[in-house]
């Protein structure tokens, strides 16, 4: 039998899928267009009609609102305020989150998620990254009040730090860095990384990098914000990665190639973990500027000169306050880290 017109309908989703069967409304209708809201997934047709048929009793009650329901209406307010590489890292939590997107959000309290975490099976940053975004969302549901309290921030996940081993900074080598030179002429991100090689910049500052602040004949640019007085310097560029500047200067921002600053969140979260399966390595963001600092140690250079440029505090009052370094020393001395392959032609 049909269903009445504005009911809904339920069908079957292609594909091989632990939960084949969803359930929708319109809830727009312009034109030829129109504008769904899926109310779940389901492993049978019935789960699915059940669901419908509940939604149609009172379809005006948010105590029913889901978690993945709540989750996606986030994402999509989410939309034209953040970078896409933002709203790709949130898609990530979502569906770290798939063993609880039916539950009603109101019914997720502080011993059903802690219960969640608990079990969830992932890598402590994993987890910790998904702690992040399961937050945000339920202040987004208590804005809406279909929620109370944010119980999401409650959760305990430092106990689960127990299991979790940090690694110890271990350097690129001179045939990963040759991996990264490359494909660095048609990976933004391995350009991102010899970059981060060759001048030492925490990845926050290196997303933060404006064209405006790049002087590309006096060869170095300005990082004017930092949490330290001594964060705030000026950094050279080493002639090797000149060419990736000259092509990427005429950008709002370095290290992007849109017009929006690009997602530390997503850089570490998602990107970064992919390229790194993709070529073989096991790195993180922080060990491009080990490596930096390595490689000046390395070629001899001053230890002052190093780090006047990586923006560490001296050692002493007079070297902090008295000791000043101009370009040109901390040009030569990061002329003199090795290139493994160069590669500016094809940049």
């Amino acid at each position: 039998m049909r269903n009445p017109n504005s009911y809904g309908s339920v069908y079957k989703l292609p594909g091989n899928r632990r939960k084949p069967w969803t359930a929708r409304i319109t809830v727009a209708h312009v034109g030829p267009h129109y504008s769904y809201k899926y109310l779940g997934y389901y492993k049978t047709q019935a789960e699915a009609l059940m669901a419908l048929a509940e939604y149609n009793r009172n379809p005006y009650d948010t105590s029913n609102i889901t978690l993945g329901e709540a989750f996606r209406r986030y994402i999509e307010d989410q939309s034209g305020r953040v970078t896409d590489n933002t709203v790709k890292w949130y898609e990530q939590s979502y569906r770290n989150m798939a063993p609880i997107h039916n539950r009603p959000i109101a019914q997720l309290k502080l011993d059903a998620l802690q219960l969640f975490f608990d079990t969830l099976g992932k890598p402590y940053p994993t987890i910790s990254q998904t702690k992040r975004a399961m937050v945000a969302v339920f202040n987004y549901a208590m804005r809406y009040e279909w929620v109370q309290k944010n119980y999401a921030q409650m959760v305990d996940i430092e106990k689960l730090k127990s299991g979790y081993t940090k690694r110890k900074k271990a350097v690129f080598t001179g045939e990963e860095i040759r991996s990264l030179w490359n494909i660095a002429s048609d990976n933004g991100l391995a350009e991102m990384l010899i970059i981060l090689l060759y001048t030492g910049l925490r990845v926050s500052e290196m997303v933060d990098l404006k064209s405006e602040d790049v002087d590309i004949d006096k060869k170095c640019f300005y990082i004017r914000k930092s949490k330290t007085a001594a964060g705030v310097r000026t950094v050279p560029i080493a002639d090797c990665i000149m060419p990736i500047f000259q092509k990427n200067v005429s950008k709002p921002y370095i290290a992007n190639p849109s017009d929006q600053r690009v997602s530390v969140a997503h850089l570490q979260g998602y990107a970064l973990p992919r390229l790194m399966e993709t070529l073989g390595m096991n790195h993180t963001f922080h060990e491009t500027r080990h490596t930096f600092i390595s490689m000046m140690a390395e070629a001899g250079v001053d230890e002052r000169i190093t780090k006047s440029i990586v923006g560490h505090a001296g050692g002493s009052i007079t070297e902090n306050v008295y000791t000043h370094i101009s370009v040109q020393p901390m040009l030569d001395a990061v002329n003199m880290l090795p290139v493994y392959q160069q590669q500016t032609k094809s940049l």
